[in-house]
C-alpha cells in the first residue's frame, strides 16, 4: 500500500512540474493579463486548481483573464454533460419505429 501511494505521490510531483514549466513558458510572451487558456489548460491538464495559478500570476504582478477560464471551463462542462446524456439509455422505449 505504501507503494502505491509514493507512487502516486511522485506522478503528481512530475505533473506539477510539468505545468509549472509550461506556466513559466507562457510568462515569456505575457505583458499583463495571463491568458484565461493557458490557466483552463494548467487545471484541465495538469490539475493546477485556479487558485494556485491565480498566486502564481499575482507573484508576477500581472491579471488573469479569468473570464475567459471560465468561459472554457463552462463549455467543457456542457461538453461533458452532453456527452453523459448520449451514453444514457432512454428510460422509455420510443414508440412507433417498430
Amino acid at each position: 500500500m505504501k507503494w502505491i501511494v509514493s507512487n502516486e505521490e511522485q506522478q503528481f510531483s512530475n505533473t506539477l512540474e510539468d505545468g509549472y514549466s509550461m506556466f513559466q513558458d507562457a510568462l515569456k510572451n505575457v505583458s499583463k493579463v495571463f491568458p484565461g487558456d493557458v490557466a483552463f489548460k494548467l487545471h484541465d491538464t495538469y490539475g493546477f486548481p485556479i487558485e494556485l495559478t491565480k498566486e502564481l500570476v499575482r507573484e508576477h504582478k500581472l491579471a488573469i483573464n479569468e473570464e475567459q477560464f471560465h468561459t472554457l471551463l463552462k463549455e467543457q462542462k456542457n461538453e461533458l454533460k452532453l456527452f453523459i446524456l448520449s451514453q444514457t439509455p432512454l428510460k422509455k422505449p420510443i414508440s412507433g419505429y417498430n
